[in-house]
């Protein structure tokens, strides 16, 4: 063979080898398309410039519920029929231009069961040789998860989780809308903010599954006892807001408020537990009790308050008096904030006397308050504030720091031994440690346990009975002596009362004042 049939032989040889290579190449390329194509979870369609399918993947004909071969040669709007979205598919065949929709709605006319579907989708023209459109490919991603998502978020935005009901925000934005109406025709809005009584007792009693419950339950009852264009919210915690639009008259919240408190006659049904509850409600209107969402809100809450203070299960109208009640009310809370650190409080030391021999046995410590400006303030007016803001477990760990410290300085003056009676609150049976408190504090001032006595009321070892129990036994092995203070105004059950480590029982005055002249 000749030199150059030898070149011209290897020549073609590498040819032949360059084109296999150059082959298997693209059908390797071509095979991983063709598995993205059918693997891939986003929906593609290629169709022709009339819109007719030429093909589906995988993807396509299942989120349809239809086999791809079903597609091939129809038209995509003979079986969709979408005025708005076959008008973009002409765009872009005329245009070249490419398109994108995201989160489009949809509903499968053949599967109403699903629902309105929400899809991101482009649609891309495809050019042949010649420059000239020949086709389409058409893909769709499904995102009607994250479309439902935002909508949550959108909706806890402005909505009470648990019950659903409008959050305060929602509400102000109502009630300013219901003011712009009112104002422009001449009519009133009113503003109703109401609570359930003792609601932090259902919690301690029966657990926060049934309270939740229980505030469901009362969210349904509200909702039901107003117009369909009145707006029922959640504030927080067991407060609801009402508001009421379009009143020709102040008497016609009348009726409605009649409704909201009989929302309680009958039981709330919360799991296996009927509990039965009381309102307080309170009550303002515009324009007669201010012209801003906050401020209607503000007075509706003050009402509240008052209703509440009145023992509760009855509504109130806002009047300016309880303004000024409750600017009181929060210029003596910050006060009483500020009374500990500057030392303000001081104790009285009320006598027991024996009748038989008329000689003191003990002493009863009695809690005052010297204010700077207000002079001398009564217990009865800050003990409910103290047991309202939580301050009365660091004042009550005071008076028992100088009950205390007073017994050994007695004791150090040579004065007889006397027992000395300080009260503790609800709320101290509720902190952990009371036992360790009181040891700590008998230590650090030496006073002898057995003439400390520890004074708690009847309605105390109602709340928790099993909890106060343990923590009362704590005390007694400590030898501390135990009192019950207004027996008689509750659980007044000698059986019952068997359950505490119990000394002295105090007779509540109700049943002693009139003792010398009352016939019973």
């Amino acid at each position: 063979m000749k030199l150059e049939d030898k070149w011209h032989a290897v020549g073609i040889v590498r040819d032949i080898t360059a084109r296999k290579q150059a082959e298997e190449a693209f059908r390797k390329t071509h095979e991983l398309l063709e598995n993205v194509f059918a693997l891939t979870h986003i929906l593609i369609a290629y169709l022709d410039a009339d819109f007719n399918f030429i093909r589906v993947n995988r993807a396509y004909a299942e989120a349809d519920g239809r086999p791809p071969e079903f597609f091939i040669g129809k038209n995509r709007f003979a079986l969709y029929p979408d005025a708005e979205t076959e008008a973009i598919f002409r765009r872009v065949v005329e245009t070249g231009e490419p398109y994108a929709v995201y989160a489009r709605p949809f509903t499968y006319a053949e599967h109403p069961e699903r629902g309105v579907t929400y899809w991101d989708w482009t649609l891309r023209p495809v050019r042949d040789t010649d420059g000239k459109i020949s086709g389409l490919v058409f893909c769709l991603i499904h995102v009607t998860d994250r479309v439902r998502a935002q909508e949550q978020v959108q909706f806890l935005a402005c909505h009470d989780e648990l019950t659903g009901l409008p959050n305060r925000a929602l509400l102000l934005d109502r009630v300013n809308q219901a003011v712009i109406e009112a104002r422009r025709h001449g009519r009133q809005v009113a503003v109703i903010c109401l609570d359930i009584d003792r609601f932090k007792f259902v919690n301690e009693a029966h657990g926060y599954v049934t309270g939740d419950a229980v505030l469901k339950a009362a969210a349904e009852r509200l909702a039901a006892c107003v117009r369909p264009g009145d707006t029922v919210a959640r504030l927080e915690g067991d407060e609801f807001a009402v508001a009421l639009s379009d009143l020709a008259h102040p008497d016609d919240i009348g009726k409605v408020v009649q409704k909201i408190m009989r929302c309680a006659d009958q039981p709330l049904s919360a799991g296996d537990n009927r509990l039965f509850v009381t309102l307080s409600v309170g009550i303002t209107l515009f324009p007669l009790d201010g012209d801003e969402p906050e401020t209607l809100l503000k007075n509706a809450a003050v009402a509240m308050h008052q209703a509440k203070q009145r023992g509760g299960n009855s509504h109130q109208y806002y009047s300016a008096r309880m303004a000024a009640m409750a600017a009181e009310h929060l210029t003596l809370e910050n006060s009483l904030r500020l009374a500990l650190e500057r030392r303000e409080f001081v104790l009285h030391y009320q006598p027991q006397v024996s009748l038989y021999t008329g000689r003191v046995t003990g002493v009863e410590a009695l809690i005052r308050w010297r204010h700077p400006e207000k002079g001398m303030i009564s217990p009865a007016k800050f003990i409910p504030l103290a047991e309202e803001t939580g301050l009365i477990v660091l004042i009550g760990e005071w008076v028992l720091q100088t009950a205390c410290a007073q017994m050994r300085t007695w004791r150090e003056a040579g004065l007889p031994p006397l027992r000395v009676a300080v009260n503790l609150s609800a709320q101290h049976f509720k902190q952990p440690g009371l036992d360790e408190t009181v040891r700590r504090i008998l230590q650090e001032t030496g006073a002898d346990p057995r003439r400390l006595d520890i004074e708690l009321t009847e309605s105390t070892l109602a709340q928790n009975p099993d909890v106060v129990a343990g923590i009362l036994n704590k005390l007694e092995q400590l030898g501390v002596q135990i009192s019950v203070d207004d027996f008689g105004t509750g659980y007044s059950s000698l059986s019952y009362l068997k359950r505490f480590p119990v000394d002295v029982l105090k007779i509540d005055q109700s049943f002693v004042r009139n003792i010398v002249t009352d016939p019973d």
